[in-house]
């Protein structure tokens, strides 16, 4: 079998979807890692002060989104998060990296009680990241989105793994 993408190619011909297990969250995540650690070191190359406004706001919002957050209020912080992330790939004005990130689909997680006990962390990363892309850090920018992403999929196979949450694709 042959994956390609969201697709498995059987040997005989055929696809079906790709199956999604914690191997291959880790493999995505992995990737993520790289690219997103990528991103946030070239927008400390690119990033002006609107750019630094808006990745502040957005952190706040989302942030203030999972503290209330209620179930229909879940998917506009994700999505918002999301959104986030993604800004911070165009800041960094890299047409290769922008066309990777096209393409990429993530593993996340959904369940119907998941605890939300990251919010916290994920908000404090998010400062974190922010404030070393405008004091033009790279390095520690890098560290820190890395770090920041490698604690998000801690967190979700902890998750899946105590049968509270299951994985789903989400194209980013």
């Amino acid at each position: 079998m042959t994956k390609v993408g969201l697709v498995s190619m059987e040997r005989h011909g055929g696809f079906c979807v790709a199956t999604l297990d914690i191997e291959g969250l880790t493999k995505v995540y992995q990737i993520r890692a790289v690219l997103e650690g990528l991103a946030v070191r070239l927008c400390c190359e690119h990033v002006s002060r609107k750019d630094m406004r808006e990745l502040k706001e957005m952190a706040e919002e989302v942030h203030a989104i999972w503290r209330r957050c209620d179930g229909k209020e879940k998917k506009r912080g994700l999505l918002l998060h999301r959104r986030m992330h993604a800004r911070l790939v165009e800041i960094a004005d890299s047409e290769p990296l922008t066309q990777a990130r096209r393409s990429f689909w993530v593993p996340i997680i959904e369940g119907k009680n998941i605890r939300d006990d990251r919010s916290e962390d994920a908000y404090h990363e998010h400062i974190a990241i922010i404030e070393a892309i405008e004091s033009n850090r790279p390095d520690d920018a890098e560290l820190l989105m890395r770090r920041h992403i490698y604690n998000a999929l801690h967190y979700i196979q902890q998750r899946v793994e105590s049968g509270e949450a299951e994985l789903k694709w989400w194209h980013v």
